[in-house]
């Protein structure tokens, strides 16, 4: 996974893993304040080839996707979506947008990429208006 814009890597660390659910594998992210001011968690990572406090490039490699279902553990009475992709996805990049740098370790509501309420954090933004800037001559006024 490569870095949308310049910025510093405000946190690393572990994103899924079994001991969260346990047909998850273990993925990592990385997290980062764009100099734009968003701040971009790529998770469901292999690997994360950056550390935290270092400055990035656009384009340099975060890195590399992972697969966060295991289809070894996937059972029967596992969600229908957990098991349509666990023959389906073999890899995704997970990834969020947020207006602010969050604790996502003290959200308790927050698990893996998922947010487990009927409310939308009020942290989390629409990532459109980040990609659309990416896209050279795109119209953002929309």
């Amino acid at each position: 996974m490569l870095a949308f814009e310049r910025g510093e890597i405000v946190a690393t660390g572990i994103a899924t893993s079994p001991a969260q659910r346990h047909y998850w594998n273990v993925t990592h992210h990385a997290t980062v304040l764009h100099d734009s001011g968003f701040v971009v968690r790529y998770a469901e990572l292999d690997d994360v080839m950056v550390s935290e406090n270092a400055r990035v490039a656009a384009g340099e490699v975060l890195g590399h996707v992972g697969r966060v279902i295991d289809p070894l553990r996937v059972t029967r009475d596992d969600p229908p979506y957990v098991q349509r992709l666990s023959v389906s996805a073999p890899s995704m990049l997970h990834v969020e947008v947020h207006d602010r740098c969050v604790d996502l370790e003290k959200e308790r509501r927050y698990s893996g990429g998922n947010w487990f309420s009927n409310e939308r954090p009020s942290w989390l933004v629409n990532p459109t208006s980040l990609l659309m800037r990416l896209v050279p001559g795109a119209d953002t006024t929309w």
